[in-house]
């Protein structure tokens, strides 16, 4: 199961469609409009920018690099 972390705070991938990903956070710990999450991929880390609010413990980020390997 990917991570994604923010501060140290943890959250859970949802979904992911292409470059688009869903990420799930414990209520209280929602990332801003355009903070960057980091997904730890094996050996590499993907950065993904939060571009929407969908509810107040999800978002929806869009992937600076390829998403091929992550899953939900």
């Amino acid at each position: 199961m990917a991570t994604a972390t923010m501060n140290k705070t943890h959250g859970r991938v949802t979904q992911v469609v292409g470059v688009v990903v869903d990420v799930a956070f414990s209520e209280g710990h929602l990332p801003a409009i355009y903070n960057a999450l980091e997904i730890k991929l094996d050996e590499r880390t993907l950065v993904l920018e939060v571009a929407q609010h969908l509810s107040e413990t999800s978002v929806r980020a869009v992937s600076l690099g390829s998403t091929d390997g992550l899953a939900r």
